[in-house]
């Protein structure tokens, strides 16, 4: 396998196991800055343990907490044991069981990946909701999987001609 090829698919990987918790609001104090990441990793730990008590759906019984990284936008990114874990934290209410013993002010974000879709007319509008649609539909991708759109060249940089 080319090597470009293998490093694109162990990042894939890397990236599946990981999740990011970000403030709710921009607006709201983000009290986790202050903590240390190896508190972080422990108050992930600790809020995995609660999930196990609370008599709920489980989760996965090798999921492990294996780093917390404090981003600079504020968010932190958690490394998880597996991808089975992280697929675990994103199903809806294992997500909201999460949050409730991890703390109210804090979400966990999905992960946006850029693309680039060739051939889209340029009477496309990115900013309407119904024009994407439109492409997803017949992009084949599933509802809610482009959050939004916009041209490679912004329309002021375009040649008059175009």
């Amino acid at each position: 396998m080319p090597a470009p090829l293998t490093r694109i698919l162990a990042r894939s990987e890397a990236q599946a196991r990981q999740i990011l918790i970000s403030k709710r609001f921009l607006t709201s104090i983000n009290s986790l800055q202050e903590i240390t990441e190896a508190q972080l990793g422990a108050k992930a730990e600790m809020t995995i343990e609660l999930l196990r008590n609370a008599g709920t759906e489980f989760p996965p019984p090798n999921m492990e907490v294996l780093s917390a990284r404090k981003l600079i936008h504020g968010g932190i990114l958690y490394k998880l044991s597996d991808s089975t874990s992280a697929s675990w934290v994103n199903t809806p209410g294992n997500r909201s069981a999460l949050l409730e013993h991890f703390g109210t002010e804090v979400i966990i974000k999905d992960r946006a990946f850029h693309f680039i879709i060739k051939n889209i007319p340029i009477s496309f509008n990115p900013t309407s909701p119904i024009a994407i649609t439109d492409i997803k539909r017949k992009g084949g991708l599933q509802a809610k999987s482009v959050v939004k759109a916009r041209y490679i060249k912004p329309i002021a940089h375009r040649n008059p001609k175009q």
